[in-house]
């Protein structure tokens, strides 16, 4: 472009010098004794502009020649540099390759070149833990960390990621905590250290963090609801060994009230009050919490505590089924409690309503169990081989809500205990 301009400017002197030198040529007089030059003015100009553009061209040429071995360096500099840039883009497709040693090389042999060094140490760094060279991971996260320090929070939760997929968790911990508290407020921070925790079953320092997580919203409220569930089943089953169930109780009130309804925790809780040998405590918690919110789940384990006030909990169930003539598993607990206290006439009626209502692998071995022992060969033998075909019936994925009729129910439902036993 600038050629061109040139060459136009050029031309149109040319022509407007000419143009006037038609009318009047001019002249010059150069007179220096004993030498005398003239000439017209139009050529004295020619004359003045070749020679202005003649030193100039010389003096430019003189220049460059003595400036020849800087501005080679400058070019070679600018070539190393150009190289450096697409060492990067070598380097990161080798690591997207799996080529990690390859793509090691290539992001570090021209690095004290590259315009942008952090990718290069970080994209090594990468690539040195893929061969479990843990050592010269952290060296080049070190020179990343040194190099410029409006980066530094991003290396060190980069240190955090890489340490944590190699099994360092407390590594990542301790490099998490030394981190500021604003940077450990935010989401990938927090999303970080809970699968820090988790991972090393840190449940005490998961607990007092889950607050901040929900008022950081880090995670989505069923994230959240699925992270308190396990941490408070975990501190449940913790707090069991050597406390005669004072611990157990203690954690079970830091649990939120929202959490409380939950039928798997309040099970786990019971589960560990059992343990302790606080099989009434257990009772009473499952009988409110049946009574606020009904649960199979709870229902099933509250008729498997046994104590001595086997009568009252039957009474207690009996008064359920009432409200939930439907529940399948109620009818099984009520079952067992009349087999636990004696009554095996009516712990059958029970066990063939289970069945009517929803079948079940144990209470066909149960009831099978109980015809054997009172001398009904045959009938236990069809209640195995009923609970067999539902066994396998269940193997295949085949069930009631499928709209396939198991062999197990077939019309009359009096056809699955005969009607001799059932009276």
């Amino acid at each position: 472009m600038k050629t061109t301009v040139f060459v136009f400017a050029t031309l149109s002197l040319a022509f407007a010098l000419g143009f006037i030198s038609l009318h009047d040529p001019g002249y010059v007089l150069i007179s220096r004794a004993p030498f005398q030059i003239e000439m017209s003015l139009a050529l004295f100009i020619v004359i003045v502009l070749l020679t202005f553009v003649t030193l100039y061209l010389s003096v430019r040429v003189l220049f460059r020649t003595l400036q020849a071995r800087r501005d080679l360096r400058k070019w070679r500099d600018q070539r190393v540099v150009e190289k450096a840039g697409q060492d990067i883009i070598f380097g990161y497709a080798k690591l997207i390759e799996g080529n990690w040693a390859e793509a090691e090389r290539e992001l570090l042999q021209r690095v004290d070149h590259s315009s942008t060094p952090l990718l290069n140490h970080l994209g090594a760094a990468y690539a040195a833990q893929q061969n479990d060279q843990f050592d010269k991971r952290d060296h080049y996260l070190d020179l990343a960390f040194n190099g410029e320090r409006k980066f530094r929070d991003a290396v060190q939760l980069t240190r955090i990621r890489l340490q944590y997929q190699a099994g360092q968790y407390e590594a990542a911990k301790i490099t998490l905590r030394s981190m500021s508290a604003s940077v450990r407020k935010k989401r990938v921070a927090q999303r970080m250290e809970a699968e820090i925790y988790l991972s090393l079953s840190d449940w005490d320092m998961l607990q007092k963090q889950l607050p901040l997580y929900r008022k950081g919203h880090s995670f989505s409220d069923s994230e959240l609801v699925d992270m308190e569930q396990t941490v408070f089943k975990k501190l449940l089953t913790e707090r069991r060994e050597g406390t005669g169930g004072q611990l157990v109780s203690k954690t079970w009130a830091r649990v939120p009230k929202s959490q409380r309804k939950d039928p798997e925790l309040i099970e786990t809780y019971c589960r560990e009050l059992v343990a302790c040998g606080k099989l009434s405590e257990a009772e009473v918690q499952l009988k409110a919490a049946l009574s606020n919110n009904w649960s199979s789940q709870l229902v099933r384990f509250y008729g498997e505590i046994k104590t001595s006030n086997s009568h009252e909990k039957l009474k207690q169930c009996e008064l359920w089924e009432k409200q939930f003539p439907n529940d399948a598993v109620l009818a099984l607990v009520i079952a067992r409690l009349k087999v636990r206290l004696g009554n095996s006439e009516s712990a059958q009626e029970s066990y063939a309503s289970s069945l009517r209502l929803g079948a079940s692998e144990e209470a066909f071995l149960e009831l099978g169990q109980m015809l054997e022992q009172s001398g009904e060969v045959d009938e236990a033998r069809r209640c195995y081989k009923r609970g067999l075909e539902f066994t396998l019936r269940q193997g295949t994925g085949q069930n009631i809500s499928d709209g396939v009729e198991p062999a197990l129910l077939l019309t009359p439902p009096d056809d699955i205990i005969d009607p001799r036993i059932v009276r």
